[in-house]
């Protein structure tokens, strides 16, 4: 009788969740050893979040730049990335309800990215475009609650708690030079979040996917 060692193939999803862990963790390892000749600079940032409605967001970041390469680890939280398809879900809901009290739906998420950027090297206005991936800590919630209608009728899931996706991003923007050691930076985004929210006919109405605008304050070391 043969026995067979090992475990059986990893899901698509903890593979690609793996995948990208890994890569944050080998970017923030770079930031935090910068090679030789680096420029070091730290950044907070602010901006507005655009899903099915527009929320503000702030992060922080740390970036280690050399030559016309940059690489940046970023943690931030946004306050409601809930998509327009979810919202379009809710709304028929409480229509068919007849509900007196209308439920609103959020969807928080504070996150962890690793970014690549090229930017150029040189001169006091940089524009530069840049790709990242990370993982967001989701919060599906109701401001407000009320009877005839729960999470798991909007979400399309029978367990809505807090839960960790894969987050993709990629973005342009332009970073101005300011004095001998400051900066100013102005950009857009794209983040796309790998979830399974409101699956419907093998299409899904509930990916969030968000256009960020933003702007940033910081300094070179």
């Amino acid at each position: 009788m043969t026995r067979q060692s090992g475990s059986g193939p990893l899901d698509p999803n903890t593979r690609t969740r793996g995948l990208v862990a890994a890569s944050v963790v080998c970017l923030l390892a770079l930031a935090a050893a910068p090679p030789a000749h680096a420029q070091v600079s730290a950044k907070v940032l602010g901006g507005v979040t655009r899903a099915a409605g527009s929320e503000p967001f702030i992060a922080g970041s740390l970036g280690v730049r050399a030559g016309f390469i940059e690489v940046e680890g970023e943690v931030g939280r946004m306050f409601d990335i809930l998509p327009s398809g979810l919202l379009d879900r809710l709304n028929e809901l409480q229509r068919e309800k007849g509900l007196p009290v209308q439920a609103i739906a959020k969807m928080p998420a504070t996150y962890a990215m690793g970014s690549l950027r090229i930017i150029s090297p040189t001169g006091p206005v940089r524009p530069f475009g840049t790709v990242g991936a990370g993982i967001a800590r989701v919060e599906p919630k109701f401001d407000v609650v009320v009877a005839g209608i729960s999470l798991g009728d909007v979400f399309g899931l029978t367990s809505v708690e807090a839960r960790t996706e894969t987050m993709l991003m990629a973005g342009v923007g332009v970073r101005i030079d300011v004095g001998r050691s400051g900066l100013l930076e102005a950009g857009y985004r794209y983040l796309l979040l790998f979830t399974d929210f409101g699956l419907e006919s093998g299409l899904t109405i509930g990916r969030p996917d968000v256009n960020v605008v933003y702007g940033a304050l910081g300094f070179r070391f």
